[in-house]
C-alpha cells in the first residue's frame, strides 16, 4: 500500500498512518486465523462431547476477538478516509 499507492515521498504523518493501517490489517488477518483455529478446536470438541472445551473456545472467540476485529476494522477504515483526501 505504501509504495502501490505513491505515499513513498510524502508526507510523514501520511506516511505513519500507512504503516499503521498496515500493521492494523496485518493484526487483524492474524487474529483470524487464531479464530479459525480455535473454531476448529471447538468443533473437534463437539464431536468429542467435551462440552467444556467447547464453551472456552466460543467464549474467547464471540467476547473478545470478534470485537476486537471490528474495533481494528473500524480504526483501519477511518485511516482509509483520512488518507482519501492525501
Amino acid at each position: 500500500m505504501h509504495i502501490g499507492l505513491g505515499f513513498r515521498g510524502g508526507n510523514p504523518i501520511t506516511n505513519v498512518m500507512v504503516h499503521t493501517k498496515e500493521a492494523l490489517w496485518t493484526f487483524i488477518a492474524f487474529n483470524m486465523i487464531y479464530m479459525y483455529l480455535k473454531y476448529r478446536r471447538a468443533k473437534k470438541g463437539l464431536a468429542d462431547e467435551n462440552y467444556i472445551e467447547v464453551e472456552e473456545n466460543v467464549v474467547l472467540i464471540v467476547k473478545y476477538l470478534i470485537p476486537l476485529n471490528l474495533l481494528l476494522a473500524t480504526i483501519s477504515a477511518y485511516f482509509g478516509v483520512i488518507l482519501r483526501g492525501f
